[in-house]
């Protein structure tokens, strides 16, 4: 949930950031940011096809872990390309590829995550732990938009944010890896054991 919740707040800055970066800091028009939003919604579909094949039971922790680490790359490549003021073909091609793959990105880690708390999850707790996660996801939203609106009027470069959220989310990625590695293996545990009861 914690990291559920990091994420939410670290993708706010896509929703505030791309347009105010193209139309106001790049001087550009209104279509580019039209192009970023669609390649990262193609991205999310792609991500539902890849999860519709990929075996639910299997790889679960190389879906939470490898996204969890793209998605610090991803940031840190988008901040790279914006601060390439000039080059508007290297921003189109370049940026809609990584927006691709962010969205691929998230809806692999989104669609994991959702199946294995819905199927592992005791029925009697399942709408209170769902409530919970909503709310908390809900809630860090206006914090993050607050946040980084504040951060973009203040006169700083656009790129520079996407690049330093990378940063941030590569490290807590890193941070976390053997703790999350550890809590899957003990969940991965656990859910046989039920499974050997029923």
């Amino acid at each position: 949930m914690i990291i559920a919740v990091v994420i939410n707040f670290i993708f706010t800055a896509l929703s505030i950031g791309i347009p105010f970066i193209i139309k106001t800091q790049l001087k550009l028009q209104t279509s580019y940011v039209g192009f970023l939003q669609s390649s990262l919604a193609l991205g999310m579909l792609m991500g539902s096809f890849l999860m519709m094949i990929l075996p639910d039971k299997k790889w679960f922790a190389q879906k939470i872990l490898i996204p969890l680490l793209l998605f610090g790359v991803e940031f840190i490549m988008l901040g790279f390309i914006f601060l390439d003021e000039k080059n508007r073909i290297y921003l189109v091609i370049l940026g809609m590829l990584v927006m691709m793959s962010l969205g691929l990105t998230l809806s692999i880690l989104n669609i994991a995550f959702q199946v294995r708390l819905q199927t592992t999850t005791p029925t009697h707790i399942l709408g209170r732990i769902m409530s919970i996660l909503s709310t908390a996801n809900s809630s860090i939203m206006p914090l993050g938009i607050l946040f980084y609106t504040m951060l973009f009027q203040n006169g700083f470069a656009g790129g520079y944010i996407f690049i330093l959220n990378g940063i941030v989310m590569f490290l807590y990625t890193i941070l976390l890896f053997s703790k999350l590695l550890s809590a899957i293996k003990i969940d991965d545990i656990l859910n046989e054991q039920q499974v050997r009861k029923n």
